[in-house]
Order: C-alpha cells, then structure tokens, then sequence
C-alpha cells in the first residue's frame, strides 16, 4: 500500500498557501516600485521651473479608503485640507539653485480615477499628480545656478524616489534614485564653463559623482527589494519551476536558464537597445506564470521542451526587469555599474528564495504523495493567480 505524504508536508502546503494568500492581501502587501514616487523637475528657457509628481499619498491620507474618498473631490486644491498637503508636499521639495532656494507654489492636483476596489486591490497602487511651480533666480553673468533637490521627510514620500532634472532648452538630463534627505547630482546647464558653480567631491554630501561603493549598494538594495518582498509574479515563477522540477539538477539547469535569459533583456532593455510596452510584456509575463503553472499538471514534461519555454520566458521577464529599472532612471555615470548592481541583488533575491523553497519543500520532495499533496495544489493555485493577472493587465 502507497502511504501518503506526511501531515508535516501538508501542513507545509498549507503554510505556503497561507504565505501566498498573506502576500496578496491589500492590508500586508509591499507596493515597492509599484508605487514608489517619480519627480520630474524641467528648468523652462524663461527661467520657469515645472516640478510634477506621481505620489502615492495612501499614507499622507491615513489609508487606501481615504485616499479615495479624497480623490471624489471634483476641485482637489479647493478643498482646504488637500490644499494643505498640497503645500507641505511642496515645502517638502527643498529645490535649490546654487545657494538659494526655489519657492514652489502648487498649481494643480489631479487625484485618480479608480474605483474603490483598485485602491483596495494590493495589486494596483493609485497615484496623485500634483504640479508644482517656481521660477529660477538670475545666476552670476546671467547664466543659472546648478540645480539640485532634496526630499524632506516633513512629507512621507514612498521610496525609493525617481527622480530627472532637465534643463529644457540645454536637453540635458540628470535622473538619479533617492531616498528622503538623500540629495541628488547637480544639474549643470548648457553654456556653462567646466566646472562652473558646481561642488566638487570633497565637498559634503552626494554629488553627481557619487562613490561606487555607494552606488552599488544602493542599486544591489533595489534589485533585491524587487524580488524580495516586492516581485511577487517573479517570486511565483520560481515557485513554479522549482514544484515542476523533481531532480536538483534539473531546477539548477532550469533556474540557470531563467537567468541568462532575462539578464540578457535586461541588459538590452534597461539601455534602450530593445523597446517593448509595458502593456505587451506584463500581460505576458503573467500568462508565463500560468504556463508553468499548468505544465506542472502534465506527467513527465520533456525537459528540454520545458527547458526552451523558460528560456523564452525568461527573455520575456527581463524586459520586466528593465521597464522598473528604466521607470526608475540609471545614473548619468556609472550606468554599466548600477545595471550590474541591480542585477545582481535580483538574482540574490531569487537565490534566496530558491533556498526558502528547499527549507520548506527539499525533504519531501521523493516521498510519496508529494505530487499529490504539494505540487499539484500549489501550481493550481499559482495557474489560478496568473489567470487573474493576466485578465487585470489585458483590460488595464
């Protein structure tokens, strides 16, 4: 007589399940990139500065059904309390050109439009735009003072904070990530001397040139905070490769083409040499969840067939990847270093969770009623998530 697998392994099934139900529930999920804050301030060529931010104000508002009742308001800036904020989010925004400070007015807030199951989703985090506006003061012989901000925690921003200054006439560029009271590289404009007004390294705080070491923490930071607690469809997709693979090696040669498939999109992706829409690449990143998912239902998949379809998907997962990174923005320099960086604390993510796997799963896997017990209901439950993904990016 066959005997079942242990009550300990379905206990453990149970604690998986649990754990997935757990990250899926709006009250307990890390938004992370998904709702992390983006500032972008253009310096116009009569001097007008424009600052507009995406902001998730969940927080500022005391939770997800306040946030949408404030965003009922027809006139949010006419409503006193949302005026106020308004104003405390713009004295949050210390922008300084050289030594003095730009005064920023707000000029415009535009709440979404969503309905109050998205702001209660866990999945989908809203954001306010709010427009801010100043005015540049006149520099040494008439040439503007390098420009740079800082994030002050009289507003609580979520980070990290994507952040591009753009001198508007001189198309140059400067994006950076930041945390609060983290300032950010100066951005010098067009037709000013090498070195004009600008602070050197030995000067105190970060700098366009920030020091490597810093950079690559803060981006290894990033990339692993993608996967672990913040990629949950990448974090199932593992998941399903490691219930489908009944042999160690197997998952390592599976799991190692997952990962030269999607470091080489991101890669191409992250710099601009590869373009696809987010709104084609998410949908299908979700229907690879459910491939997976599905397949492990199969007895006995060829594992050079399944071998091809995650290199596929992999690819398909890079260009993931990239779309957070690029959403983000790379340094001007070191753009190489923080790519690398970022990849890296992905790939730590998701070693890390292959080992949370195997302590939770690794002693069951050749006792009997494993298939029974473990894989098959966990892939439903991973196939069934994926479905509900893939229906919310297509009509999204």
């Amino acid at each position: 007589m066959t005997r079942g697998v242990s009550p300990a392994a379905r206990s453990g099934t149970c604690y998986f399940l649990c754990s997935i139900l757990t990250l899926l529930c709006p009250s307990l999920v890390f938004a992370h990139l998904l709702n992390m804050s983006q500032v972008q301030i253009d310096v116009q060529p009569d001097g007008q500065v424009d600052v507009q931010l995406e902001l998730d104000l969940t927080v500022a508002l005391g939770g997800s059904a306040e946030f949408h009742s404030a965003s009922q308001t027809p006139d949010p800036l006419a409503e006193p309390a949302l005026h106020e904020l308004a104003d405390t989010i713009a004295g949050a925004v210390h922008l300084m050109a050289g030594a003095v400070r730009i005064d920023l007015t707000a000029v415009r807030l535009t709440m979404p439009d969503d309905g109050l199951d998205v702001f209660l989703s866990g999945l989908v985090w809203p954001r306010a735009h709010l427009e801010l506006q100043g005015h540049m003061p006149t520099g040494e012989g008439g040439l503007p003072a390098p420009v740079r901000v800082v994030f002050e925690p009289a507003f609580p921003f979520e980070e990290p904070i994507a952040v591009t200054l753009r001198d508007v006439a001189g198309g140059i560029t400067v994006s950076r990530w930041l945390v609060a009271e983290q300032r950010s590289p100066q951005l010098v404009f067009a037709g000013a001397p090498p070195g004009a007004n600008v602070e050197t390294a030995s000067q105190s705080g970060p700098d366009a040139t920030e020091p490597l070491a810093v950079l690559l923490k803060r981006y290894l930071w990033f990339g692993f905070d993608h996967i672990l607690p913040g990629g949950l469809d990448h974090l199932l997709f593992v998941a399903g490769l490691f219930l489908g693979s009944r042999r160690i090696r197997e998952l390592i040669g599976l799991i190692s083409t997952y990962t030269l498939a999607h470091t080489l999109t991101l890669g191409l992706a992250a710099l601009s040499w590869v373009e696809v829409s987010a709104t084609v690449v998410e949908p299908l990143i979700a229907v690879s969840i459910a491939w997976i998912a599905v397949e492990n239902l199969r007895p006995n998949p060829s594992v050079w067939w399944r071998a091809g379809v995650v290199l596929l998907f992999g690819l398909i997962h890079g260009l993931g990847f990239a779309g957070a990174i690029r959403e983000a923005g790379l340094p001007a320099e070191g753009t190489l270093w923080a790519l690398a960086a970022f990849n890296v604390g992905v790939e730590l993510g998701q070693l890390t969770w292959i080992l949370l796997l195997l302590a939770l799963f690794g002693y069951w896997r050749r006792r009997p009623g494993y298939d029974r017990w473990v894989v098959r209901p966990l892939s439903v439950l991973i196939g069934l998530v994926a479905i509900v993904w893939t229906v919310e990016r297509l009509i999204a």
